[in-house]
């Protein structure tokens, strides 16, 4: 750990500046890390001086003013334990949202510190709130970023749910969201023990049953298509991604739920609508608006006469979409390894 002293300093200076410094950052490209440094070096340098102060001082501190120090200071260990943990990940890991709470805690003690060294005047309420002002905009500014990182996010885990809840092993789905392919689908059984996650809902339990047997089919209702089917995975069964486009008939409201059924009419699988696959297609849906688009998964050796059916929001009755209008070639994900990495088909 002595020899990477200067690593963990730049790690920890880059966090506590990341709050503000990826605000700022975001105008000026290029900038992010380094400002985030630079900011965080001012950081430390106050949390020094004031460290400085409350020791010359320690005497005659009022104990709420040594309580917000100690609380400055709690903060600030917590990122230097960060930094110790984290410093082979590089700096630009510092910046991630996650550690940005008790790097804002230990800004906002170290303000209330410095304010409460004296009685407060009109002039210094008045040069606070002024200086209060631009962060606040800054604030505002950043929100849209950490909009767009929600959707992504959410987007992702959108994807995966169906191969979670058909069993299907979609390497290169599960590796979006978990290192280890494998490990969603083998803690699987717990999930549906407990009840708990995506197996929460009702229609979880209706895989491997007659679909008319929760459902009735119902003519109209939702305009879409099945578009395309691609076998992904060999195990634990023949594995299929499924991707289309639906909507409501008389609105352009997207169907949230989606059931794929065999030709004997048993439920083999299920789809997530009202998705942008954009990033994991490579190109805009033939029909429909960006977010109308669906992504599924299904068990099955053959996709002959496998149907799609939009699930409708009272749970009981549902539209055909219809069958896949094209298999495309096999791409099977093969598992990770350090030869091969998450999504690098094993053939194609």
């Amino acid at each position: 750990m002595f020899g990477r002293l200067g690593a963990i300093g730049v790690y920890a200076l880059v966090e506590l500046g990341g709050p503000v410094g990826v605000t700022i950052g975001d105008l000026l490209p290029g900038r992010r890390l380094a400002l985030s440094a630079e900011l965080g070096a001012i950081g430390a340098a106050l949390f020094a001086f004031s460290g400085w102060r409350m020791l010359r001082r320690r005497d005659d501190q009022p104990p709420a003013r040594a309580a917000t120090f100690a609380l400055c200071a709690f903060a600030f260990g917590m990122v230097l334990l960060t930094a110790i943990g984290r410093v082979n990940f590089g700096p630009g890991q510092a910046l991630a949202s996650r550690y940005q709470t008790p790097v804002i805690v230990f800004w906002l003690t170290l303000v209330l510190f410095g304010a409460s060294g004296r009685e407060p005047t009109a002039r210094m309420r008045t040069g606070l709130m002024l200086l209060a002002l631009p962060l606040q905009v800054l604030l505002v500014t950043s929100e849209a970023q950490f909009v767009a990182v929600a959707r992504g996010a959410t987007a992702v885990r959108n994807w995966v749910i169906p191969a979670v809840l058909a069993n299907v092993a979609d390497g290169q789905i599960l590796a979006v969201t978990y290192p280890d392919p494998p490990t969603p689908l083998a803690r699987r059984p717990l999930l549906v023990a407990a009840r708990t996650s995506v197996f929460a809902d009702a229609w979880s339990t209706w895989l491997g049953t007659p679909l008319r047997a929760h459902v009735t089919v119902t003519p109209g209702g939702c305009v879409g298509e099945f578009g395309a089917t691609r076998r992904v995975a060999d195990t634990p069964t023949p594995g299929w991604r499924a991707t289309g486009w639906v909507r409501l008939a008389k609105s352009r409201q997207a169907h949230p739920r989606i059931l794929l059924a065999s030709a004997a009419g048993e439920v083999i699988g299920y789809g997530l609508g009202g998705q942008d696959l954009r990033r994991l297609t490579g190109k805009i849906p033939a029909g429909g608006a960006l977010d109308h688009e669906w992504i599924g998964a299904f068990s099955g050796r053959d996709p002959t006469g496998v149907t799609a059916f939009a699930l409708m929001d009272d749970g009981h009755t549902t539209c055909r979409i219809g069958e896949a209008l094209a298999v495309l070639p096999e791409a099977i994900y093969a598992p990770v390894s350090p030869a091969n990495q998450p999504g690098k088909p094993r053939s194609q």
